[in-house]
């Protein structure tokens, strides 16, 4: 996420406002998928969130984005354990309909948002003071062709 939207990703670790909830905003677009899949309908299954920490433990993170009906839907805190299959990046697995979600309704040409917080953090606003806590955060989509 970092090299795909700098933008975003200074402001995630530099909000505007002083304690304000760090939030990584951002549009994957169809024109990140390969070609021939950017001009079919896109139905995500499953979603996997990596981060790069320099902490350790586990991570929490929340995704919220606008469904087909352009409503904002957010999920439930969502827990990221640190994983030795992983090189010990903090890793989320999430389905089709877990943590309150229903990914198959998430439109990837609107603006998705991630959050993510230590867990031993009790706000989304402690990256600010750290901001080189988190190296970077991968995003992997699993979808189908509609």
């Amino acid at each position: 996420m970092k090299h795909e939207f700098p933008t975003e990703w200074h402001k995630f670790l530099h909000p505007a406002t002083e304690g304000a909830e760090q939030a990584l905003s951002f549009i994957i677009g169809k024109e990140r998928l390969p070609f021939f899949a950017q001009d079919r309908d896109i139905v995500v299954m499953k979603m996997e969130v990596f981060a790069k920490c320099t902490q350790a433990g586990d991570y929490h993170t929340m995704l919220s984005y606008t469904d087909f009906d352009e409503d904002t839907v957010a999920s439930s805190q969502i827990t990221m354990p640190q994983s030795d299959s992983y090189g010990g990046l903090n890793k989320a697995t999430i389905d089709v309909n877990d943590a309150g979600l229903n990914l198959e309704e998430l439109d990837i040409t609107r603006e998705m948002s991630l959050k993510l917080k230590h867990s031993s953090s009790p706000y989304y606003t402690s990256l600010a003071t750290k901001p080189d806590e988190v190296e970077d955060i991968f995003l992997v989509l699993h979808y189908k062709l509609a």
